[in-house]
């Protein structure tokens, strides 16, 4: 017998094996198990799965309604949540996730906020421009003012596209609307509204007129008169030697500017700041201005940005002062006429003897028909007279005029001689005041019940010889001189103009 088999011998023959259906229902239990671990593993994935993209769906930012911004935050905000989404599938937590979140997103919310609330700015001053000026192209005004705010605070590639947010910390805190008043900027969005030239013809005119008597070489007496109308922007030219009037020129100062060659000062004749600032009624006029301005200066080659602010205020004043001097659209005026003088009529008194006493009287009724009766003169519209000029009475029946159309009036409601003219109306010398002034700055004459100062009466404006011209007296018995009182027929305050 072989060894072999002894070994065989002495160990048996075999052993038992498990039983059929114990091995089935162990194999169960471990397929169970097995089974129910992934289960568990998968059930916690999804939770995991979950709290990841709720987190990361749930990071959103409003749109502020400008596409550079928009798009830009979106992107940011796009790359963020990508980050987080392949962290989450390389096994980050849901806390770790929060914590990286928390770490990056503030510098895209802070740099939207701050871009939200500057919009904000932009949008309301935008909306107070188009309250302030007419002409305002409101949407190039905002595009304008957006594009520095978009520079101040959105970070750039070299290709220049927009790539996040700049540290909010040193973004410049400035108005960007200040920017749209730029010399550069302004005539991109504000178009010249004309109310500058209109705006100035506009200005109230006053009514000038005088004169004075000169003798010419041949010693014949010359009536030199003159009529026109003063703007605020006029002063008087007067003669020093004799105090007559010469004419009016516009208000001026002479400023320097410099030194000439030969060591003199080198002035700019300008216009006082005072007529200047007159000079611009409206907001409107005055960017009206500033566009004529700066196209003036660029015409000679000048940038209107790179000129010192007090050499602006200079030439500004300088260019005002040439074109009101050179065009006259303030509407000043200013007419000499000379009118050789007639032989004046002899002087008409009249002796009355009331009583036993003769009282020797100064005809100024007869004086205020010679002048209504003179075409010197006359007012005349269309060729048609319609008046008398109050500028050629005799200064006592002027005064007497003046005097008759005011006794009654309280010292603000005073009529100005310069307001009233004199008219033959169905047989009546009548008073009537200016209706005001045209369009052409000229006077309105206008005979009308609505104008009437008075009628003048024929028998209570003479006066006593070498008396106070400026009183009114009346021949009364004995001698006895009083004011005269207005007569029922002059109903004076019925006529004030309302």
């Amino acid at each position: 017998m072989s060894r072999r088999g002894a070994i065989l011998q002495d160990y048996g023959g075999s052993f038992n094996p498990m039983p059929t259906e114990a091995q089935l229902a162990s194999a169960s239990y471990y397929q169970r198990d097995k089974e129910f671990a992934a289960q568990q593993k998968q059930q916690k994935q999804q939770k995991s799965d979950k709290e990841a993209y709720d987190l990361i769906s749930g990071l959103k930012i409003d749109h502020i309604g400008d596409n550079t911004i928009d798009v830009m935050t979106d992107k940011q905000l796009q790359g963020l949540q990508d980050e987080l989404m392949d962290m989450h599938l390389k096994g980050a937590t849901t806390d770790q996730l929060r914590l990286t979140a928390q770490r990056k997103l503030p510098q895209i919310s802070n740099g939207h906020t701050l871009a939200k609330n500057k919009l904000k700015e932009i949008n309301e001053g935008v909306t107070q421009l188009g309250k302030n000026y007419k002409n305002a192209d409101l949407v190039k005004a905002k595009e304008l003012a957006l594009k520095p705010m978009i520079e101040d605070v959105v970070q750039f590639d070299d290709k220049g596209n927009a790539i996040g947010y700049k540290d909010v910390a040193t973004v410049p805190n400035r108005n960007y609307t200040d920017i749209l008043f730029d010399d550069n900027t302004l005539g991109q969005w504000y178009k010249p509204s004309g109310e500058f030239m209109s705006g100035i013809k506009s200005l109230p005119l006053t009514p000038i007129q005088g004169g004075s008597v000169r003798r010419d070489a041949k010693g014949k007496l010359i009536d030199q008169t003159y009529t026109g109308h003063a703007s605020i922007f006029d002063q008087p030219v007067v003669d020093k030697e004799t105090g007559k009037m010469l004419g009016q020129e516009l208000k001026y100062e002479d400023v320097a500017i410099g030194v000439n060659e030969d060591g003199t000062p080198k002035t700019a004749r300008v216009m006082p700041v005072e007529q200047f600032n007159l000079a611009f009624p409206t907001e409107d006029a005055k960017l009206d201005f500033r566009i004529k301005f700066n196209n003036e200066m660029r015409q000679k080659g000048i940038d209107p940005s790179k000129i010192d602010p007090r050499a602006k205020d200079v030439l500004q004043r300088q260019y005002l002062y040439d074109l009101f001097k050179n065009t006259g659209i303030h509407g000043s005026s200013f007419l000499p006429k000379d009118i050789e003088k007639q032989p004046l009529p002899p002087r008409v008194t009249n002796n009355i003897k009331v009583g036993d006493k003769d009282i020797t009287i100064n005809d100024v009724s007869g004086k205020i028909d010679e002048v209504m009766g003179n075409p010197n003169a006359d007012i005349r519209l269309g060729g048609k007279k319609v008046g008398t000029m109050m500028n050629k009475l005799p200064l006592d029946a002027f005064n007497v005029v003046v005097d008759l159309v005011n006794s009654k009036r309280q010292a603000d409601d005073q009529i100005s001689p310069n307001e009233m003219f004199l008219a033959n109306v169905d047989g009546e010398r009548r008073v009537y005041q200016v209706a005001g002034i045209d369009e052409n700055g000229r006077q309105k004459i206008i005979i009308d019940d609505a104008y009437l100062l008075g009628t003048l009466p024929r028998t209570t404006i003479n006066t006593k010889v070498n008396t106070d011209t400026k009183r009114k007296e009346k021949v009364l018995k004995e001698g006895d001189v009083k004011v005269a009182e207005p007569q029922s027929s002059n109903k004076w305050n019925k006529y004030k103009r309302n």
